[in-house]
């Protein structure tokens, strides 16, 4: 298990719960000296109003002291952001400003009241914020529930956290998988919407892979564990939502570059209201109405309602600079092999020949093929099963020669399938091969030629609708990839109406045809595997990996991994980052004109302190909501 180094040289996991621990107590300590500073000046202002002549010195020293115990969390709070150069210090710095302005004025009912509005709107934010964290947490909890491993004592259940690699888990109908394996007995369906979005249960048996936080929806399945913790495709996808969580969006880069200006500029309208209405009130509100809070969740809060979105689709996304990178792209370029394709040959058709009927062409070739594992062979018994309902009857001895066919001795019957140039070396009679572009394998009995069976990769059936769904979205250009031959990728580029096709490419080539295009001045979209396309992948503006479904090599090659082979998600990412960037310029534009609305207010004298925290947080609050909206996409 990988550790990361800290200070007290601690496992990642255990100083991760040392500092939730910490920032738990710090939390705790914040609202117990607000609620304090509250009663402070609730029993300073019954004093006063008990009093004949309306205030005392008691009260107001009791007062005093909720206003010096209400500023000391905020202080802090200014420290901390500081300390970490956070856009946060902008209000916490206008906000202390504004506490101490009240205390030297003796408003100590605003002194303490502002902030605790401020904290009030802060924990509205933070449930507000539709974010990953509680798609981060759900995912936790997929993996929280006891496991039942299975050894030679029986069984026993265990906490997820000591289940190792190796361990066989007995998974019945109704739990949930607490690490990867490899299914080892037993035929079942797993719900893995939690971590694709794909709603129909995906059938396994054994030999098949299965990953952590998924559903066992029914039989019972023995599974061998190959990762563990946080090692396992959901620890991938809980690391990459956090590491985007933290990572910053552009609007809040261009905050942070005139951060230093800010308060400068905030304190001298303050000095210039001052100077032309003597009235310290107003120029308390004003620095609370300045707080940017609304201009600094312009961003991160309509980023992050798109990262959670996007994982609920099975969208991975590393960064939200990729999002923004993403909403600028005017190209895309597609792989063909296992992305717009399925990756996986089939028999397009079964050409008999002369006197030859169908059936007997495939029963010959059925038993040929159920002999092999070739991926040739597998696609023609998959063909007999489908369309003719044809199995190997079996029997017989059978001779594999390696990438060119398969002989079957079946008493006085030898039957080959296999390339036709190889038919012709055992002394088959070939006679002119059909036109096809895919691969084409004859079928024999003895030394008579029965057919041939014509393959071909087959186009992924979401396919033509997502190019037309990315050309209505505004995308400029589609390029079809591929190393295969252009006469293979030409009848897929026609059906997908894509014009431009470069062929015959070899990862160099592939990486010098992204190149050229961004060479050329556009903003470029790469979709590949993840695997074979990696230099490529790296190249784009951003590299999208196809059915990253626990691949790591797919994670961590793209910027962007879809956790489905569904290739609807490229144009529902592209979706959801321009949704985001039209939500970014309308809340800064809400943002920007509250400000001034407010100011204009404020150095009137027609808002209080009190009143400004209100509308300042009403402001914030109308942003949060606008960003939501990301999350209908």
């Amino acid at each position: 298990m990988n550790t990361r180094i800290t200070p007290l040289n601690l496992p990642a996991s255990i100083a991760d719960d040392a500092a939730s621990t910490w920032d738990r107590l710090g939390q705790q300590l914040h609202a117990g000296a607000m609620a304090a500073s509250v009663g402070l000046l609730a029993v300073g202002y019954a004093l006063n109003q008990l009093a004949p002549i309306g205030r005392t010195e008691s009260g107001d020293l009791i007062q005093l002291a909720g206003a010096l115990l209400a500023s000391i969390p905020v202080a802090m709070q200014l420290l901390r952001n500081l300390r970490d150069h956070s856009t946060e210090s902008f209000t916490d710095q206008l906000v202390t400003l504004a506490i101490l302005g009240a205390i030297v004025t003796g408003e100590y009912a605003t002194a303490v009241l502002v902030p605790v509005i401020m904290d009030l709107a802060h924990v509205l934010e933070q449930r507000g914020i539709p974010g990953t964290q509680a798609a981060i947490d759900g995912l936790q909890r997929l993996t929280s529930r006891p496991a039942t491993i299975v050894d030679a004592s029986g069984e026993r259940r265990v906490a997820p956290q000591d289940v190792r690699v190796g361990d066989v888990l007995l998974v019945r109908p109704g739990e949930v998988l607490v690490a990867d394996g490899v299914v080892r007995d037993g035929t079942g369906a797993m719900d893995e919407s939690s971590l694709t979005g794909e709603s129909i249960p995906r059938e396994v048996k054994p030999a098949d892979r299965v990953l952590a936080g998924t559903l066992s929806v029914d039989g019972l399945l023995r599974v061998q564990v190959t990762s563990a913790g946080e090692q396992t495709s959901l620890g991938n996808i809980r690391r990459m939502l956090s590491a985007a969580v933290r990572s910053k969006a552009p609007i809040t880069q261009t905050v942070e570059r005139y951060a230093e200006l800010y308060v400068p500029v905030v304190l001298l309208l303050g000095a210039a209201v001052f100077l032309f209405t003597r009235d310290m009130y107003r120029v308390i509100t004003v620095f609370i109405v300045s707080c940017p809070c609304a201009l600094v969740l312009s961003g991160p809060a309509a980023m992050i309602a798109a990262l959670a979105n996007a994982t609920r689709h099975g969208i991975l996304i590393k960064s939200t600079k990729f999002l923004d990178s993403l909403a600028d792209a005017d190209t895309v370029v597609f792989d063909k092999t296992g992305t717009v394709t399925v990756g996986q040959l089939a028999v397009t058709r079964c050409l008999p020949g002369e006197s030859v009927d169908r059936s007997r062409l495939l029963k010959a070739a059925v038993e040929c093929a159920t002999a092999s594992q070739h991926p040739v062979s597998q696609a023609v018994a998959r063909y007999a099963a489908e369309s003719a309902g044809l199995c190997a009857v079996g029997g017989g001895r059978v001779v594999e020669v390696s990438g060119r066919g398969i002989e079957v001795h079946q008493s006085e019957t030898v039957l080959r399938l296999g390339r036709p140039i190889w038919l012709m070396e055992r002394g088959v009679s070939v006679s002119a091969l059909p036109p096809h572009d895919g691969p084409i394998v004859g079928v024999s009995e003895n030394d008579r030629l029965l057919g041939f069976l014509l393959l071909a990769d087959q186009l992924r059936l979401e396919a033509p609708a997502v190019m037309a769904d990315l050309r209505l979205q505004g995308i400029e250009r589609i390029v079809l990839l591929t190393g295969d031959r252009a006469a293979s990728a030409r009848p897929v580029a026609e059906q997908l109406e894509v014009e431009c096709v470069i062929s015959d490419a070899l990862p160099e080539g592939k990486l010098a045809a992204v190149q050229e295009e961004r060479s050329a001045g556009r903003n470029v979209i790469v979709v590949g595997d993840g695997v074979n396309d990696a230099l490529a992948l790296a190249a784009g503006h951003v590299g999208i990996a196809m059915g990253a479904r626990g691949s790591d090599i797919a994670i961590q090659s793209a910027d962007i991994a879809l956790m489905t082979n569904d290739l609807g998600r490229v144009s529902v990412a592209l979706r959801l980052a321009r949704k985001a960037r039209r939500m970014i310029a309308q809340n800064v534009g809400v943002a920007l004109c509250a400000s001034g609305v407010m100011f204009g207010l404020g150095s009137a004298g027609w808002l209080t302190p009190l009143s400004g925290a209100v509308l300042h947080n009403v402001g914030t609050l109308i942003v949060l909501l606008n960003s939501a909206r990301v999350l209908r996409v």
